[in-house]
């Protein structure tokens, strides 16, 4: 079985995070993502699978949203999507009606 990665990623590892040629991701655990874009930006975004189809949804850029808050917010996300599927369609209505229409 699979080892489940939680809470990777440290305050130092992520304040650490340079710009590189290209983008990047540095997981930190059950979808949770830090992207670093070449430009220096940095952003939150966690990976859903949204009526079968495996999308982004966006948390906030860092430094405004911490790590802690990151993780909360990821939390809470994957809890409903637990709970109720159809919140995380309702949120994300615009990529699955997008998606449905290149099909």
């Amino acid at each position: 079985m699979p080892t489940i990665i939680r809470n990777a990623l440290t305050a130092a590892r992520v304040a650490a995070a340079k710009p590189g040629p290209e983008l990047y991701r540095l997981h930190d655990g059950a979808g949770l993502y830090l992207t670093v874009e070449p430009g220096g930006a940095r952003r939150w975004e966690q990976r859903i699978d949204v009526a079968g189809k495996r999308t982004w949804r966006g948390l906030g850029s860092y430094p405004e949203r911490g790590l802690a808050d990151a993780r909360d917010e990821s939390f809470a996300m994957r809890r409903a999507n637990k709970i109720w599927p159809s919140v995380l369609l309702i949120l994300c209505a615009p990529v699955c009606r997008r998606s449905s229409r290149l099909r």
